[in-house]
């Protein structure tokens, strides 16, 4: 399972729940059409697990982000570098592990994380799931932010080293022009559309940020409610690659219309990823 097939199952699963003034369903069933129309489906499957035997316990670690840190505005590059894509030689087995007391804390605490992150905001949390089948080291919370433009959905993940080999999400990879082997003799390249912001950022513990923003555009195959056609809107992913191997990303569930704000600024959603109590630890 390559990144963009796992993204496209998150934005399914990570709905708030009571639903924030759409169908939750169509949202879900936009949001992977229009990642499908900008990404190819690659890679491989998640397939049967051997399982890993695993203690789960629950540790609480929330504290405030460093805003010594902050990174200001997310900048769209005048030119992308090229990676060369290798494939991957073989899946990892799923850990097999239960994180029902860490998805317990989680919600529990998110309230407080946010709260550090984007202080009076006004949150619905939804969903926490753990990626099935086989109990893999991922936990996906829906949230919801309501302000003056309207409501916003967003996933926010937590992938232990595991879920984020099988996904296939890879620093280096990102922010680039991606260059796949051929298929049939024939190349492929996958590169950033019009308008995209993408830029990394190091920290001072040797982990990295990265922020990216894409633009996309309804046709007539694809649309959402209140959403006219040929409307572009924004998609915004933010992306902590940890030093201990795991991942933290939150995921915008739908678009957001040209013009309208995100819910999020760069550095709240920043906040949000980099806060040590989102772990599964």
């Amino acid at each position: 399972m390559k990144d963009n097939q796992l993204i496209d199952d998150l934005r399914g699963i990570g709905g708030a729940e009571p639903p924030l003034g759409f169908d939750p369903d169509r949202v879900a069933d936009t949001a992977a059409k229009l990642h499908k129309r900008r990404r190819a489906l690659t890679g491989v499957s998640l397939g049967v697990a051997v399982a890993v035997a695993a203690t789960a316990f629950s540790v609480s670690l929330v504290l405030p982000g460093d805003a010594e840190e902050d990174i200001g505005m997310a900048a769209a590059p005048t030119s992308w570098p090229t990676v060369t894509v290798a494939p991957r030689q073989s899946d990892m087995p799923s850990p097999n592990v239960d994180l029902s007391k860490q998805m317990e804390r989680l919600k529990a605490e998110l309230p407080e994380i946010i709260e550090q992150a984007k202080p009076g905001a006004q949150l619905k949390v939804g969903r926490i799931d753990q990626y099935q089948p086989n109990n893999w080291d991922h936990v996906s919370i829906g949230v919801g932010f309501v302000g003056p433009s309207g409501e916003q959905n967003y996933n926010l993940g937590i992938f232990g080293k595991a879920m984020k080999y099988q996904g296939g999400f890879n620093l280096n990879e990102k922010c680039a022009v991606l260059v796949y082997p051929p298929v049939n003799g024939k190349p492929r390249t996958e590169e950033p559309g019009p308008g995209t912001r993408c830029q990394k950022f190091p920290r001072k513990d040797g982990s990295t940020v990265v922020v990216e923003e894409q633009i996309v555009t309804l046709n007539g195959s694809i649309g959402a409610s209140g959403v006219p056609e040929g409307e572009k809107l924004k998609m915004l992913t933010v992306s902590h690659f940890r030093t201990d191997g795991t991942l933290v990303q939150l995921l915008g569930t739908i678009g957001v219309p040209m013009g309208v704000p995100q819910a999020l600024t760069d550095n709240e959603a920043v906040r949000i990823v980099t806060n040590p109590g989102l772990n599964l630890n």
